[in-house]
């Protein structure tokens, strides 16, 4: 929601005005996965066989916009490589291609690609948090990669009409607040690759805002449009 007002040409809504922010819920890191059988060990080698070869080596995606397409528009700025995007209608449609090779890559979101990984049919390159995921402790940032400051995060929280009564988004807030603290839930998201955030609704608005301001640069400069 927080970028579709860069992404989409006519909104019903604007995601900086039309909304208060009651608290930020979660993180969750995307991982840079290809087939078990690909060549490519680690991202210093997918950078390498991209600069060779502009443009030869694909990416697929959940689709033009989604944080699987955008996570990989963000490397290949911050890498200086040329990648092919191969959108798919969805991560189920394009992970069969991925496990066989037929697309070089996906960064795909934890969730969608930690089983894949553990029953070794994708081999894991890289998370795109700026920390290591407790999902794959054994797996390196994309920083530790060769790719410093690298960060492409998909996150939830909630969020409601702008206006509502204040005393409503502070009983929300510490509702909310109050079940991500709980151990077992904050076990259940981190065995998924996610992580419990919680906090202020401040801190998620201005959580949100450098979110919209990040992925606007990055749909400008890669020239993204989404009908």
């Amino acid at each position: 929601m927080a970028i579709n007002n860069a992404l989409y040409k006519n909104m019903s809504y604007d995601s900086s005005t039309d909304f208060d922010y009651v608290v930020y819920v979660a993180s969750i890191t995307n991982v840079l996965i290809v087939a078990a059988d690909s060549p490519l060990h680690n991202v210093a080698e997918l950078i390498a066989a991209a600069k060779r070869s502009p443009g030869k080596l694909s990416f697929a995606s959940a689709g033009a916009g989604a944080s699987t397409h955008m996570s990989a528009e963000l490397f290949k700025i911050m890498a200086g490589v040329d990648l092919l995007h191969v959108p798919y209608k969805g991560s189920g449609p394009a992970m069969p291609d991925v496990i066989t090779g037929r697309v070089s890559m996906m960064f795909e979101n934890m969730p969608g690609a930690i089983s894949h990984i553990r029953a070794g049919t994708l081999r894991a390159l890289a998370v795109t948090g700026l920390r290591r995921t407790s999902a794959l402790p054994e797996v390196p940032t994309m920083s530790e990669s060769g790719v410093p400051g690298y960060e492409s995060l998909s996150w939830s929280g909630i969020a409601v009409p702008a206006g509502t009564p204040r005393d409503v988004v502070a009983r929300l807030n510490r509702e909310i607040n109050a079940i991500l603290a709980a151990p077992d839930m904050r076990q259940k998201l981190a065995d998924q690759g996610a992580e419990a955030v919680g906090g202020t609704p401040e801190a998620f608005a201005e959580h949100a805002k450098r979110e919209r301001d990040k992925w606007s640069r990055v749909i400008r400069d890669a020239n993204i449009a989404v009908n």
